[in-house]
């Protein structure tokens, strides 16, 4: 997991100002930056990412985390990082209630499904879809695969109108460990 650690860092510096870089750039421009680290098992990746996670709160400034794992365990689920998040974000994890996660997943788009915008509402199924939200209200555990490519569309639409809603408000980082075990349609989104 994520660490930043008492020890300084040996050896990821370059890695750790590249991140800070971004970050400063993100906040002063309020554009999107795309960093990966990259290396074998075992160099610091994750150690660099919770150092840098610990330099933005001493920053003094607001920033909304998100951070999510691939599961190298079994078969893991499309889109699984993104869904962790998603469900970190309405609370889902235990939730049942699906009028109450729709609503909480219209929230998030910046609305209320109730309010009667069709665009929103579609997105918030969306994405509750790809939460594995079934149509006789219950939750499944695992992640749910887009029907066709038409519903892939719309759930990636719908996830990128999440984060540019959350990115309004106050810089966001989404931190993504363990790649090498994302599914395809991850790698896509």
């Amino acid at each position: 997991g994520l660490r930043a650690g008492r020890v300084p860092l040996v050896g990821n510096e370059e890695q750790l100002q590249a991140l800070m870089v971004a970050a400063t750039g993100t906040r002063q421009r309020n554009r999107l930056h795309a960093v990966a680290i990259v290396g074998e098992a075992g160099c610091g990746k994750s150690r660099v990412a919770g150092t840098f996670l610990g330099q933005l709160q001493e920053t003094g400034h607001a920033w909304q985390v998100d951070v999510a794992r691939c599961s190298p365990i079994g078969f893991p689920a499309p889109f699984e990082p993104f869904v962790d998040i998603l469900r970190t974000r309405t609370g889902a994890h235990d939730a049942s209630d699906r009028d109450a996660i729709v609503e909480r997943l219209a929230t998030l788009l910046g609305g209320q499904a109730a309010g009667g915008d069709v665009r929103l509402v579609n997105r918030a199924a969306a994405l509750g879809r790809l939460m594995g939200l079934q149509s006789d209200r219950t939750l499944r555990l695992e992640a749910a695969r887009p029907a066709d490519e038409v519903e892939q569309a719309g759930a990636f639409e719908a996830y990128v109108a999440y984060l540019r809603r959350a990115a309004r408000s106050q810089p966001l980082v989404v931190v993504l460990e363990d790649l090498q075990w994302a599914r395809p349609q991850t790698l896509e989104l």
